[in-house]
């Protein structure tokens, strides 16, 4: 049972590892691999858990099964009076126990960006990082809609007992960022935010019923910018790139040129991920827009 196996990873995690699981929030400046040992046994204790959890929820679901069952074979006898009680107590502290343990390891639970996003991108990137040279790093999974990260709300209400009622909430969430040095001497910079906003509706449907309804739209900022060094690379002629991106950024520093991409994603759920690709081809496409600096006197 993968349940099993994900406490055992996390028994084996260390108290640094555990620290990030209940805060959800990690800063660091240290050499990727360092990072990627260090979210690595986290990625992988994530993904039994998950696994476990759905396979406590299937087991709760057929411990409520099961109870009916018992509660047929009862009425009819087929289980003896003096083992009914027995009989129901076990298969319903089967189904609910499984339920609540559920509930529980809820709280251990981290956001599939982890292990889906951050671990396979860092790998990718560690590849190309200069020899030696430490990343700025910081990833914050404590959720796009904790109350840290509300920066306005709104309650439209109409009065006692009239509906429909609204509350809007918007959040603002900097998840993810991570500044390397690459081989090449160029600055590689990653950074997602998040806009959210979340509405809550009270209304009362034809029947006269009060029903309650959520929904949450969540826009993803993903920005690559690369700082390239100028007698390296001719970033002259950036123009083909606005039509590949949502914004486009180019800066001019000391012996450098700064270009950066955003593109924007929509989703409509707080687990949607994001696949490591759509950072990873903003990259290739400033790399693949930089020809080779001429010489001078060539």
């Amino acid at each position: 049972m993968k349940l099993f196996s994900a406490l055992r990873k996390y028994f084996a995690l260390t108290s640094a590892q555990r620290q990030f699981i209940s805060k959800g929030i990690w800063a660091c400046n240290q050499p990727p691999s360092t990072i990627i040992s260090f979210l690595r046994p986290l990625a992988a204790f994530d993904s039994d858990l998950d696994k476990g959890r759905d396979q406590l929820m299937k087991i709760g679901c057929g411990g409520l099964i099961l109870s009916f069952v018992v509660a047929i074979m009862i009425g009819n006898e087929v289980i003896p009076e003096s083992s009914a009680g027995i009989a129901m107590f076990l298969v319903l502290t089967l189904g609910v126990g499984s339920f609540i343990a559920r509930w529980l390891l809820g709280s251990m639970d981290m956001h599939n960006n982890l292990r889906l996003f951050v671990v396979p991108l860092l790998n990718a990137l560690q590849q190309d990082m200069a020899p030696g040279k430490n990343m700025i790093f910081k990833v914050d999974l404590r959720g796009k809609t904790c109350k840290s990260k509300m920066i306005s709300q709104k309650h439209d209400n109409p009065g006692w007992f009239r509906y429909p009622k609204l509350s809007t909430y918007i959040f603002k969430d900097y998840w993810f960022s991570c500044v390397a040095p690459l081989v090449d001497g160029s600055t590689l910079k990653i950074t997602i935010d998040d806009s959210v906003r979340q509405r809550k509706k009270t209304y009362s449907s034809s029947s006269g019923k009060t029903k309650f309804k959520t929904k949450i739209k969540i826009k993803s900022k993903i920005t690559a910018s690369l700082s390239m060094k100028t007698k390296i690379y001719n970033l002259d002629k950036t123009g083909p790139l606005n039509n590949l991106c949502d914004r486009l950024k180019v800066k001019d520093k000391n012996q450098r040129k700064a270009v950066g991409m955003t593109v924007c994603q929509i989703s409509t759920s707080e687990d949607s991920v994001l696949e490591p690709a759509v950072c990873l081809n903003l990259v290739g496409k400033i790399l693949m827009n930089a020809a080779p600096a001429k010489a001078k006197g060539a």
